[in-house]
């Protein structure tokens, strides 16, 4: 092939480069990856408290809950019938058992 109909950018260069030197350049990935580990694990990990505040209004609420604020206790009950409609003496008196219980 001429010059003229080769494409002359970096990634063809490159390409052709990698097809005419394959083993070369599979090994010189393999030694990149390996060095990348052994770096990585020489270096470790920084793990984050999750105790610590964030930014903003998230942040600000972190503080407060780890500051001792005690949210009282809540529960969700979910009353529903497919023969009784809600307001009816039945439904209400389902509805006071349930609260009672709860």
């Amino acid at each position: 092939m001429s010059r003229a109909t080769q494409n002359s950018n970096l990634a063809a260069r490159m390409g052709r480069w990698s097809a005419g030197h394959w083993k070369t350049a599979t090994f010189g990935w393999l030694a990149l990856v390996v060095v990348a580990f052994a770096v990585g694990g020489q270096v470790g990990t920084k793990n984050v408290n999750p105790n610590t505040s964030g930014p903003g209004e998230s942040g600000r609420m972190d503080r407060i809950l780890n500051a001792g604020f005690k949210q009282p206790a809540s529960e969700s009950v979910l009353i529903q019938s497919s023969s009784v409609r809600a307001g009816s003496p039945a439904f209400d008196a389902a509805v006071a058992e349930v609260a009672a219980r709860v």
